[in-house]
């Protein structure tokens, strides 16, 4: 099966999905994207092993409060490559989409869409959700990332029947790598403390882009009123990263600003941590700490928290938003070590058996196949 993959763009952290998809699956798989813009804080991959990367030029335009985007050339991709199954991102926004549709069907192309979910209400019964419905029922089939996501695409009137879950996930090669031999581990995370000066007093992790809507802010703003000594880890990088360093030293914050880390140094930079919180909107971010045995505090995600984060087990939803409730949480996070160290173990787990890669690419695939033979 010759299969299509339609993104916006193409991040470090997928590559390795897409790459996995086309060793597995019997025909050639190619990846239609652009590349991120310098203010989207978004590193790309470097390119593609199994899987062919057609890279395209995406335009950017303001509408009202929201960016859209246009993807150039997407028809004469579709002209060219001929793939039997279409899988696409399932984002509204990509204008270049509407036509790229309406060009698959008119070459007999089944289109699979491929997302996170609505970010809104997909009970709204106004415009949004009429247009919202309109928009998701073309799909031929659906492929959410979680449990929240698929439940959208049910409550916008998608065939339950063509609504499938493959869950997010992301390699976890290097902190099963590391992991195997706990000495050693234990002896690297030391070595990296040490590098990055790292106190002996609990240490909070942040993963992800430094842009607004991640609401470091917030955590600051916790960090500052948490009675027990502490120190904060942020890992990744962005526009705003300047601000936020001058932010912190402004507020008084201990914290150690590690820029855009992959592989083996996330994984350290992980297991350096005793717990990791996500203020604002997460997503993979949230496996990738499980992953490596540490617990999450998050707050409204991308969806896929909803399956991942089971409070007091693998760590803690944020009901109430608001810097004295994550002080207090962190608080009790702190009084008991034992207990976070067992909801790390948990975690770890729960991503081993539920969420792990090969079981990502067996859905994609098994998705893609239902729909194709229909």
């Amino acid at each position: 099966m010759r299969l299509g993959i339609q993104q916006r763009l193409l991040p470090h952290f997928r590559a390795p999905l897409y790459d996995a998809i086309a060793e597995k699956n019997n025909g050639p798989v190619e990846v239609f994207s652009g590349l991120p813009q310098p203010e989207e804080g978004i590193q790309r991959a470097d390119g593609l092993r199994h899987a062919k990367w057609r890279i395209t030029h995406n335009r950017c335009f303001t509408v009202g409060s929201q960016k859209a985007y246009w993807q150039e050339q997407f028809g004469h991709w579709l002209d060219e490559f001929k793939p039997d199954v279409l899988a696409v991102e399932s984002n509204p926004r990509i204008l270049s989409n509407y036509p790229g549709f309406r060009r698959a069907r008119s070459l007999g192309i089944p289109i699979v869409g491929w997302g996170i979910g609505v970010m809104g209400d997909a009970k709204d019964r106004g415009l949004y959700g009429a247009f919202m419905r309109r928009y998701f029922r073309q799909f031929d089939g659906m492929i959410a990332y979680g449990s929240k996501g698929a439940e959208d695409f049910r409550q916008l009137g998608v065939d339950p029947d063509r609504v499938f879950i493959a869950r997010n996930s992301v390699s976890n090669v290097e902190a099963d790598k590391l992991l195997k031999d706990t000495d050693q581990a234990r002896a690297l995370v030391k070595t990296y403390r040490d590098h990055i000066c790292l106190k002996q007093a609990p240490t909070v992790l942040f993963l992800g882009r430094m842009i607004p809507e991640k609401e470091i802010s917030a955590l600051f703003d916790a960090i500052r009123i948490v009675k027990a000594p502490c120190q904060l880890l942020l890992v990744g990088d962005g526009p705003l990263r300047e601000e936020l360093e001058k932010e912190a030293e402004e507020k008084g914050i201990d914290a150690r600003f590690v820029g855009h880390l992959a592989g083996r140094d996330l994984v350290l930079a992980i297991l350096a941590s005793d717990v990791c919180v996500l203020p604002g909107r997460g997503g993979l971010a949230i496996q990738e700490v499980m992953a490596a045995g540490r617990p999450v505090i998050a707050g409204i995600a991308d969806g896929t928290q909803d399956d991942l984060i089971r409070n007091g087990i693998t760590g803690f939803n944020i009901i109430e938003p608001s810097a004295e409730s994550l002080a207090k949480l962190l608080d009790e996070c702190f009084s008991m070590p034992e207990s976070l160290h067992k909801m790390g173990v948990t975690a770890r787990k729960l991503i081993l058996r539920e969420h792990n890669m090969k079981l990502a690419v067996d859905s994609v695939l098994s998705a893609i196949h239902n729909i194709f033979q229909r």
